[in-house]
């Protein structure tokens, strides 16, 4: 009935998708974090609101209907507003590469065997041999 598929989202700008919680305490940067791996993360909901809104665009220029893939908006007088299921559904996003500042060149993406395992194990991929990038002064 369902059909999985991964992608890789790549941010070109920083990204911040703020947590609701420790708002009562002030702290209003808080990262969104999974729950076991305490890592970022971006959930289903924004990635989903994101591409509908990019979707509800192109559909002026394209002629896509955005309905079909997000359910249709709610109706005014229908009992349960008219509106339909979404057939495309979205989980998180996961970081498996880290932005880091390197002073002789530019930003450099790092990662650790834990989130490419990770990576690995989700996707159902085969095992990759990533060399480890070193470089000399």
């Amino acid at each position: 009935m369902y059909k999985k598929a991964y992608g890789i989202v790549e941010t070109l700008a920083p990204l911040h998708v703020g947590a609701a919680a420790g708002e009562e305490t002030g702290n209003l940067n808080l990262i969104f974090r999974d729950q076991f791996t305490q890592t970022g993360i971006i959930p289903g909901s924004s990635i989903r609101g994101r591409f509908r809104a990019d979707m509800r665009q192109d559909q002026r220029q394209k002629g896509y209907d955005y309905q079909y893939w997000y359910g249709h908006d709610s109706i005014d007088g229908k009992p349960d507003g008219g509106t339909t299921e979404a057939i495309i559904k979205f989980e998180y996003a996961s970081i498996v590469w880290l932005p880091v500042y390197c002073p002789n060149q530019p930003v450099v993406l790092v990662s650790c065997p834990t989130l490419l395992k990770r990576y690995q194990r989700l996707t159902n991929k085969a095992n990759h041999d990533f060399k480890p990038y070193t470089y000399d002064l």
